[in-house]
C-alpha cells in the first residue's frame, strides 16, 4: 500500500521535477555592461522582438547607510523625488508614462534605492528623460515633504510598531526617528 502511494505521488510530481531541471540556454544570462564617466553602470539585456523595456536606476544607498534614527531617509527621498519637477507635476509625469503604456515605481532596500519604469520600447527615450528629470530636477516643497511623510506613515501601518512604542516610552530614540521627517 505504501509503495503504491509513493509511486502515485512520484508520478504526480514528475512534471514538476522535469520542469525544474529544464536546460536554460547560456545566452539567457548574457548582458552588455557599460560604466559611464560619472560612475553610473548600465546593464543591457537584449530581448529579441520584445516590445517593452524595463529601466532600473539603482542608487547604491539604502536604509543601512544611515544611523538608527535616520534609516527611513532614503525611503523618504524616494517619495520626494516622485512629487514632481520644475517641468512636470507628479500627475503630469504619471500621465506621460501611463499614456505611453508604462508604469513607474520605486523601492528602498537595505543597500539600494531603485527607481523603475516599464514602458513600450519605442518610448524608451522618454522613460530615460523622465528618470533623469526626477533625479536632477525634482522640486521639494513643504507640501511635498508633508505629503511624503504621510505616505510613509500610512505605508508603515499608520502607527509606530509595538517595538517602536516600547523603545519610545523608555526614552530610546526620542526625537530621532519620530521627528526625523
Amino acid at each position: 500500500m505504501t509503495r503504491t502511494l509513493l509511486s502515485i505521488l512520484l508520478l504526480a510530481l514528475l512534471p514538476a521535477i522535469l520542469a525544474a531541471s529544464e536546460y536554460t540556454h547560456p545566452a539567457f544570462y548574457e548582458t552588455d555592461n557599460v560604466t559611464l564617466d560619472n560612475g553610473f553602470r548600465i546593464v543591457m539585456k537584449p530581448r529579441g522582438e520584445v516590445r517593452n523595456v524595463s529601466l532600473r536606476l539603482v542608487v547604491g544607498v539604502g536604509t543601512e547607510d544611515f544611523p538608527c534614527g535616520k534609516k527611513e531617509t532614503p525611503h523618504f527621498l524616494e517619495h520626494l523625488l516622485f512629487t514632481g519637477t520644475s517641468k512636470h507635476t507628479e500627475s503630469e509625469l504619471d500621465d506621460l508614462i501611463t499614456e505611453n503604456g508604462g508604469t513607474w515605481n520605486a523601492f528602498t532596500e537595505a543597500d539600494t534605492t531603485v527607481y523603475t519604469i516599464d514602458i513600450f520600447s519605442k518610448y524608451s527615450a522618454l522613460a530615460i528623460d523622465i528618470l533623469y528629470e526626477i533625479m536632477t530636477d525634482s522640486t521639494i516643497s513643504g507640501e511635498n515633504v508633508e505629503t511624503s511623510r504621510n505616505i510613509i506613515h500610512r505605508e508603515s501601518g499608520g502607527e509606530p510598531s509595538k517595538l517602536r512604542q516600547w523603545l519610545f516610552k523608555r526614552g530610546i530614540g526620542k526625537g530621532a526617528l519620530w521627528k526625523a521627517f
